[in-house]
């Protein structure tokens, strides 16, 4: 049992917005925790006000609370918690335990520092023998 890594290409910041809000509407809607990890305060801040504006006819609810389904924090506290999905915002692979989990990444090619970025960590799941899926 293996964790599942999912690659999201993306080719503009628009794509990468787009694609974090299309994950958090998911999951709300389905009622499976999200950790929305990020590599800083400033950063999780910009996605909170993001999930309270986007999509425009609706927004989601969200917290730094593990109760909610929708968490957004750059603490790595969160990764201890049972929480099966996470979005990698953040420029380090997840070395992951138990148990297996899903984790969203952005294969990230909008110049060849993100490139970069994104083949390291590809690399890296792929030594930990972690699925890894392209879309």
């Amino acid at each position: 049992m293996s964790h599942k890594v999912i690659f999201f290409e993306t080719k503009r910041s628009s794509q990468k917005l787009d694609k974090i809000i299309g994950a958090a509407h998911y999951h709300f809607k389905s009622d499976n925790k999200l950790l929305i990890l990020t590599p800083n305060e400033k950063v999780s801040e910009f996605v909170q006000e993001l999930l309270w504006k986007e999509p425009k006819d609706s927004f989601l609810p969200h917290n730094t609370d593990e109760n909610d389904v929708i968490v957004i924090s750059h603490e790595k506290k969160f990764l201890e918690k049972p929480i099966h999905y996470i979005f990698n915002l953040t420029d380090i692979p997840l070395d992951l335990f138990s148990p297996k989990r899903t984790i969203y990444e952005f294969d990230d090619v909008v110049n060849e520092t993100k490139k970069k970025i994104a083949k390291e960590k590809f690399q890296f799941y792929h030594r930990k023998k972690y699925q890894i899926q392209s879309r």
